[in-house]
């Protein structure tokens, strides 16, 4: 369980964080609607197969997102970070390659991220926020980690989960927390958990996403609104988190 010396200044604390967290979700969550309603008909489906986490569901997103990425453009009205056209997701990673990424952050992989890493190693395009039409100098994010250039981002931002929830790291298995991973921006997978449920987490502030990457990425990609009811989270799943959710 967290605990602080100052419980009632970091209760407020994570509140006005929470609040600012949910405001720039809003916005981050309307750019990427924004740019999927562009050219995404209304009540029209994206054909996905089963998000099971296998090397087949992750060969099927690949064609189809990329397919997608053909069709979009910028939406200059939007104040947030979008997929910028033509962007293609970068080859996958060798067996070897995996083992490298793994030694180098001093974890193993569960299937589901080795899988994805085997189809694709993050996209070729950074994404872009041109902040509407407000004249400011676009700003560029790797959204989708790739390796091995984002390996010291990727510590920096498990690092940053940890302190911000008063966690030392040789701590974890003792406790029976599960490390974590980010897939997608600020989206972690638990990697000591069976199935691999994905957490939105920014500091202190951590909610629960969605049941496993696949479903992450698709949604992401293409919107909940324009999948099929097997993206949807199971709430229920979030009750099995110990630490991170209590």
């Amino acid at each position: 369980m967290k605990s602080g010396k100052n419980i009632l200044l970091r209760a407020s604390s994570k509140t006005i964080i929470g609040i600012l967290l949910l405001i720039y979700g809003c916005i981050e969550s309307n750019a990427t609607k924004k740019n999927q309603s562009n050219h995404i008909e209304m009540g029209q489906r994206v054909s996905l197969s089963i998000p099971d986490n296998s090397i087949e569901f992750f060969q099927n997103l690949k064609i189809k997102s990329e397919a997608y990425w053909k069709t979009i453009e910028i939406d200059s009205t939007v104040y947030g970070f979008q997929t910028q056209k033509n962007t293609r997701w970068n080859k996958g990673l060798t067996e070897e390659e995996i083992k490298s990424f793994e030694k180098d952050l001093g974890i193993i992989f569960p299937e589901g991220l080795k899988n994805y890493y085997k189809v694709m190693n993050g996209v070729d395009k950074p994404a872009i926020n041109i902040y509407g039409s407000s004249g400011t100098k676009p700003a560029y994010s790797n959204t989708f980690y790739e390796y091995p250039e984002d390996v010291a981002l990727i510590k920096k931002r498990i690092s940053w989960i940890y302190e911000s929830n008063n966690i030392d790291e040789s701590e974890l298995a003792q406790k029976d927390i599960s490390r974590i991973f980010p897939v997608f921006g600020h989206r972690f997978v638990l990697m000591d958990m069976k199935g691999g449920f994905v957490l939105s987490m920014y500091g202190d502030d951590i909610i629960y996403w969605t049941d496993n990457i696949s479903k992450l990425l698709a949604i992401e990609i293409f919107s909940k609104e324009n999948l099929s009811d097997s993206f949807k989270e199971n709430w229920e799943n979030a009750s099995k988190i110990s630490f991170w959710l209590e």
